[in-house]
């Protein structure tokens, strides 16, 4: 009876050690989502083990981060078994966020046995801004370097240039006019995504950048 147990706790480590998930990557659905938008979250799944059903998910918003956890079924065959799971996230207030998967698997039918431990852990950033600002960034206008610490340059822009940086609340963090093609004494501001508006007699552009 000991000899009976023991290959079945063999089994079953050799399959939870040799059926593991592996989170590929992330996309999201508005791309520059604004505090108006349901997000979708998109998440690429592979295992090495079929059929890969998914069991459960669940995710919460804890301030500025999103914990996701997704469950998966895994069958005895051995092959390439691919998974979409998708997580849909209500509006959020401006700002910056993460989303943290952990991702887990078990064996047999759903619901099927909990995971002994991670398959995998990944997060991604995202923003989320001001109607209208997300969506006005002018690719024509050159800024350099991004992300930028204390100083942007700005080689297309004439000196005298009035700007405003408004962050991702669309409030104004600092003003003033292009300088020699440069903005500078940007070092007190916090790690972040910004806007950088600048206005001339014939309109206004808007280029994302980002703080680090």
């Amino acid at each position: 009876m000991k000899q009976v147990v023991s290959l079945i706790f063999v089994f079953l480590w050799a399959f939870s050690a040799g059926c593991q998930g592996t989170i590929i990557g992330f996309s999201m659905s508005p791309v520059n989502p604004t505090n108006t938008d349901t997000i979708y979250i998109y998440t690429d799944l592979r295992f090495s083990s079929g059929d890969c059903q998914r069991d459960q998910q669940s995710h919460s918003v804890n301030g500025a981060t999103i914990e996701a956890n997704a469950h998966h079924c895994l069958g005895l065959l051995t092959y390439i078994c691919s998974a979409v799971d998708t997580f849909k996230i209500n509006p959020l207030p401006n700002g910056n966020y993460d989303f943290d998967l952990t991702l887990t698997s078990g064996g047999g039918p759903a619901p099927c046995t909990p995971g002994v431990a991670a398959d995998d852990d990944s997060s991604f950033s995202f923003s989320v801004g001001t109607l209208g600002l997300q969506n006005q960034s002018d690719p024509t206008v050159t800024v350099y370097p991004l992300p930028f610490h204390d100083r942007l340059w700005l080689p297309s822009v004439a000196s005298g240039t009035a700007y405003e940086l408004l962050n991702i609340a669309g409030q104004v963090t600092t003003s003033g006019v292009v300088e020699d093609h440069q903005i500078d004494g940007l070092n007190q501001l916090q790690n972040g995504i910004y806007f950088l508006r600048l206005s001339t007699q014939t309109g206004s552009k808007v280029v994302r950048v980002v703080k680090a």
